[in-house]
């Protein structure tokens, strides 16, 4: 009858099962190492993350009165702009008047009177202030001289004549005449906004 040696078999396999454990204890601890590793990491993230949020807050709060600041002074600037865009405009208006009494002053035939002077802007914002002038002269001849001196005016252009009328005063016999014109410079694009009306002179 052949010899079993059962202990030496019985070795074998405690020390497999052996192995076998220790194999399964260094993967537990492997993967705990490497949780414990990934836990440490995005706890760290995330204090960095929050500590920056702090101070980007306390920064928020330190910049908030120079904010408010600066956006009551561009309120400001925009509202004086505004003024002086008012005051650009005004003081165009007043050079283009000045220029146009002035040379209606000086081409006046004689023997006609400007009685009335007006301007007004149309329905359309981006159509040229209307002028419209209304006067006495002697005779139809010189309504005629002074319709051609307006259409030489530089600060007027497309000079049409509304009326002329004969009036019988007790002196003597006169035409009552109404002109009509457009304002040179006065007409606008449709991306330059709305004109406001010109100032009568």
């Amino acid at each position: 009858m052949p010899l079993v040696n059962l202990i030496q078999e019985q070795r074998s396999a405690v020390r497999a099962r052996e192995r076998q454990t220790r194999t399964v204890l260094l993967g537990i601890f492997g993967f705990a190492a490497i949780a414990f590793l990934t836990a440490g990491y995005f706890t760290f993230e995330t204090v960095k993350y929050t500590l920056k949020i702090r101070e980007l807050e306390a920064l928020k709060e330190r910049l908030t009165p120079m904010m408010n600041d600066l956006d009551a002074k561009q309120s400001e600037i925009a509202g004086l702009q505004v003024r002086k865009n008012t005051l650009t405009d005004a003081e165009t208006d007043t050079a283009r008047w000045a220029d146009f009494l002035s040379y209606l002053g000086a081409n006046t035939p004689d023997g006609v009177v400007v009685s009335d002077l007006k301007s007004a802007a149309g329905a359309d914002p981006n159509a040229p202030v209307t002028l419209n002038v209304t006067g006495l002269s002697v005779d139809q001849k010189r309504v005629g001289d002074f319709i051609l001196r307006l259409e030489s005016s530089p600060q007027v252009e497309g000079v049409n004549l509304k009326y002329t009328q004969e009036k019988v005063g007790p002196n003597n016999q006169s035409t009552q005449f109404e002109l009509s014109g457009a304002l040179e410079g006065t007409s606008k694009t449709p991306d330059e906004g709305i004109p406001q009306e010109a100032p009568t002179p």
